[in-house]
This record gives C-alpha cells, structure tokens and sequence, in this order.
C-alpha cells in the first residue's frame, strides 16, 4: 500500500505534456491561464504551442499573449468569434505558425489578429498558414480602429487577411501602418473591404484615411492584394490601395520580392496611396511587380486622387502599371493638388536609372509614364528598357441615383509626359536607356515623349539614348507638343531610330496647330534614323528637313546602328572635318556616305 501511495504521489508531481483549457490544448509549460467567465485563454510563458482539441474544428474562445512573452506557437488554431479579437498580442511577440490557423472576429473594432501595442513589434514567421478576418473598422492582421500597427511577416503563409475599412495587413481606421514583408513569406491576399460610404483601406498598408509604411524585400511573395473603398460622388470618396496607404505612403519594394497583382479600390493606386498628399515608391533589385492597376482616377504604380508621387525605380521588372481614369501607368492621379518647384518636380518627380518596364499604360487622359489628367510631372531617365503608352482621349459621364453630369471630355496621354489637358510645363530628361514610348488620342492626341495634350520640355541626349519609337497620338509630335501645343526640344548624342507625329504634326517640335510656340536645337552628330510623312518638318539643322519615305531609310538602319556602336568618340559628325581614330573616322564616314546617297536617289525619284 505504501509503495502505491508514493507511486501516485511522485506521479502528481510531474508536470503533464499537455493541458486542456476548454476547447485548447496547451503544451511546451504550464505558463497559462484560463478564464471560464469570459471563454478566453491567456499566455503567460515563452514557449508555449497552442493549438484546438481533436474533437473541435472551430471555436469561439479567445487567445491573449500577455506583455511578457516573446513567443508563442500557433499549430492548428480555429476561433470564430463575435466578443473581440480573435487573438490579441499585447507586448513584443513573434507568433509562429506551423499547420492551418484561422483567427477571425465580427466584433466592431477588433482585428483578426490585433496587436495591442504598436511600439511593439509583432512578428509573424514559421511553415504554416494563418486566415485573420477583423470586424468593422480594424485590420485582419494588425490594430483595430484609431490604432498604429507595426508588424513584420518574416514566414508562413498568409492564406488571407481582411479587414473591413480597415486594412487586410496593417492598421484600422485612420491609423498608420509600418509593415515589413519578407524572408520567404507568403501573402495569398489580403484586403480591405468597404460596407458604406466611410470607406476602406490598403490591401496592404494603412486603414481608412491612415498612412502606411511597406517594406517588401527578400523573396517575399504577394499573390494579391487589394485596396477597398466606395466613390461618394463624381470627384471624391475614401479608399485605399493595394499595397501602400488609405491616405499618403511610403513604399519600399526591392531584393526578389515577387508582387503578382496589386489593385487600388476606387481613388487609390495599385502600389501607392489613396486618396492623400504625397506618395514616395522605391523599386530596386530584382523585383518583380507583375500587374499593378489603379482604381479610378489613380495611377498603376504612384499616387492616388489629387496626390503627388516621387518614383524612384533603380532596378527590377514591372510587367504591367495600368492607371485608372484619368490617371498615370506610373506616377500621379487625375489632378494633382501640390504646386512644387520646378527643381524638384512640378507635381510629381519619377526618376529611372535602371531596371525593365515591360508597359507603363495610362488611362484615358492619363501618361505611360508622367502625370495624370490635368497635372504636371518631371521625368529623369537614363537607364533601363521602357515602354509606355498614353491614355486615350479623356471621357467621364458620371451618373449617380441622385446626380447626373454631362460628359467631361478633354485631351490624350503622352507616352512619357503629360496627362491630357496638362497643368503648366512637364519636363522630360532622357539622358540613357532604351525607350519606345506612344501617345494615345484620335482627337486631341498627346506627344510620344512630351507633353499630353500640353507644352512640355524635353531633353534627350546620351550616346546609350536609344528611341525605338516616338509615336505621337493625332494632332501630336512624336517628341514634343501635344495637340495644339508647342514645345521646347533638345536633341543631342542620341539614337532616334523612328520619330513620328500623328496627322498633321511633326516627328519632333510642337503639335498641329503649335509651331509656332515650338523651339527646337537638334546637335549634328544625332543619328535621326527615321521619319515619316510629316516629320522633321520643324527641324533646324536635321537631315530630314522635307517629307521623307521611311522605307528609303529603314535599310540604312543596321549598317548605321553598328558604325555608331563602334564609335569611341561620340563628337559631331562634320562634313569635311576629319575625325579622330581609324573607327571613329570609318563610321563617320560611312554613315554620311550612306545618308547622302539616300537623299540623291529621294531626290532623283521626286524629279522623276
């Protein structure tokens, strides 16, 4: 009997490999506490894995992280609950995730998965999953309304994350989000829904009308993210967009990081802001933005309605940057608010020194890459493969329950510019890279590289300055003017393998209609390859300064190309001046010899 008794007590003494709290198991210590008032199980001690009983796919008990734990294991979690946060993290905790987790809240004002304290960080790592839906007003992972959130996903995979006004990942209403994603973590989608006229968030980024700070880096993945939001009337609303704020934004996307789709709601852009003041984006690396669309009157990859935008791309791919309305593939809204000076940017400054840009398409009345409608933008390239394509001819006819607006019409997007119908002077500095770049309209065209519909002012020079194509829409110079509008163009060292106006304009100087407000200086040692019909017309000093066939010229092109690559010294080509070096000397020769035996035989068939 003795010896039973000191078995049984020896056995009390051990501590178990696992604790029932109603319908939790708890292993890893015995550091928790269960409260059967309230149906919620709190975490007191590091370590600890929590995960359902056997028996129970889904429950509506809660879990809190206390302030001092720095870690807690989540492998198998179901809570669906209507009296809070699904689960609450209150100090500086990493939650790590092994098997299919699921933390979703209706209650108003709590996340999925609600952080507490945002001067706290709340780590998110591990091989499993995580679904985190929040109530009205707060995020599905982050803080719940009028609350920072400052998050880092460093693992797992984010099956989905939803927030209502508030953001999918990152903050509630009118907080601001720092979030950072990267390692090899996984966002499936995360966005934030609008249920009436107060609004949503980012997919990714701060809540309604609140701010967000994104970093995406390592190789993190983001399938989807989507921006909410509603459109009160024909000119305003609140929303957010895919990744980036519900207000302003400052977006960081670099190393392999992989965005597949980021989607604006209405008035926020597809990686930028929503409605708001100012965005700044950085795109480096070997990242990979694979389509990023704007909402109405926001840009694919820039700001939203009525924001500026300051771009900086220095690296990577982007396949797709599609603006909304009246908007920029890649930079500003429809109508940019903020008057800046002219040395750093009038409305919005994109700089591009590198990387690949597959299509920058603006919307109807919106650049490729430049501005919105009705805004002015400064455009710094010298790097990098573009291609950008301008919005048509801008069109709106808004028609409410209530209201009913006659038709806003206006003019084209450039391909590298202005938007339509252009606020002051946009400048375009081409100083490098590869560019093919088409103005959009059928009426009231925009430039291919300048002005949409508006004056611009552009520079293109550099020896490694190729122009595959300058298109310009109808009535536009392929460099220059928009329709009706004149120009300032400077043409120095570069490769312009075809320039071309839309009906009646130019390859190069003012649109039809604005000569006469054209100032055009191209250098002698330019290789203007191509021309059509109405090009060089307002050239001074070019070659092609009479209506030239382009098929006359097109053969020359390789053998031209190929002496001007060998070129050491890329100084001016000069009739009867020797030039320096035995390559140097052969390819400017052969390249003259070639161009003047093209306008003899031109000049031979028109007398014909």
């Amino acid at each position: 009997m003795k010896k039973v008794i000191t078995i049984l007590f020896a056995l009390l003494l051990v501590v178990p490999a696992f604790a029932l709290a109603q319908d939790f198991v708890v292993t890893g210590g015995t550091g928790y506490e269960w409260n059967a008032d309230n149906s919620v199980l709190t975490i007191t001690e590091n370590g600890m894995t929590v995960q359902n009983k056997d028996n129970v796919t889904e429950t509506s008990d809660r879990i809190v992280i206390d302030s001092g734990v720095s870690s807690v294991t989540l492998n198998g979690v179901s809570v669906r609950t209507e009296d809070g946060a699904a689960m609450s993290v209150e100090g500086e905790t990493t939650v790590n995730l092994t098997g299919i987790n699921t933390l979703i809240t209706t209650a108003d004002g709590c996340a999925g998965l609600q952080q507490e304290d945002s001067d706290a960080l709340l780590t998110i790592s591990g091989t499993g999953s995580l679904t985190a839906m929040g109530g009205y007003g707060a995020a599905g992972i982050g803080s719940s309304s009028y609350m920072d959130a400052n998050l880092l996903i460093n693992g797992g995979t984010i099956t989905l994350a939803e927030g209502i006004s508030g953001a999918g990942i990152g903050s509630g209403d009118m907080g601001t989000a720092k979030v950072t994603i990267t390692g090899n973590a996984k966002i499936v989608k995360a966005a934030s829904v609008a249920v009436d006229v107060y609004g949503a968030g980012a997919g990714i980024g701060g809540g309604n009308d609140g701010d967000g700070i994104i970093e995406i880096s390592g190789n993190a993945h983001i399938v989807q993210a989507v921006g909410g939001g509603v459109q009160r009337n024909h000119n305003s609303g609140y929303s957010g967009a895919g990744i980036g704020g519900g207000w302003n934004a400052e977006i960081v996307i670099k190393d392999n990081a992989l965005i597949e789709e980021a989607a604006g709601g209405p008035l926020g852009a597809g990686i930028g802001s929503g409605i708001g003041d100012e965005v700044t984006i950085s795109i480096s690396g070997n990242a990979e933005i694979r389509k990023a669309a704007g909402g109405i009157f926001a840009a694919g990859i820039g700001s939203g309605y009525q924001a500026n935008a300051d771009i900086t791309i220095s690296g990577g791919t982007i396949k797709l940057a599609q603006g909304g309305l009246g908007a920029a593939g890649i930079g500003s809204g429809n109508y940019s608010s903020a008057e800046l000076e002219e040395t750093s940017g009038e409305g919005s400054d994109i700089t591009i020194t590198a990387g690949t840009i597959e299509k920058a398409q603006g919307g109807l009345g919106g650049a490729g890459i430049g501005s919105g409608r009705a805004d002015k933008a400064r455009v710094k390239i010298s790097g990098g493969t573009i291609n950008a394509y301008g919005g048509d001819d801008y069109y709106y006819h808004y028609v409410s329950d209530t209201t009913i607006l006659d038709p806003i019409t206006g003019g084209a997007g450039a391909g590298i510019g202005s938007g339509g119908n252009g606020s002051d002077t946009t400048v375009v500095v081409i100083s490098g890279s590869t560019v093919k770049a088409v103005g959009g309209g059928t009426k009231n065209g925009g430039a291919g590289i300048g002005g949409g519909n508006a004056f611009a002012k552009v520079d293109v020079s550099g020896k490694d300055t190729w122009i595959t194509l300058a298109q310009g829409g109808a009535g536009a110079a392929g460099i220059g003017g928009g329709y009706k509008y004149g120009a300032e163009v400077s043409i120095d060292s570069a490769m312009i393998e075809l320039a071309k106006g839309g009906t009646g304009a130019p390859g190069v100087g003012g649109g039809l209609g604005g000569a006469a407000n054209a100032k055009v200086m191209i250098a002698q040692n330019v290789a203007q390859v191509g021309a059509d019909a109405s090009s060089w017309i307002n050239v001074d000093g070019g070659p092609f300064t009479d209506k030239t066939d382009i098929t006359e010229i097109t053969a020359l092109w390789q053998c031209f190309r190929t002496a001007w690559e060998e070129e050491e010294d890329p100084a001016p080509i000069v009739p009867n001046v020797p030039q320096t070096g035995d390559r140097s000397m052969i390819s400017a020769w052969v390249a003259l010899m070639m161009l003047s035996a093209a306008a003899i035989t031109l000049l031979k068939k028109r007398k014909a």
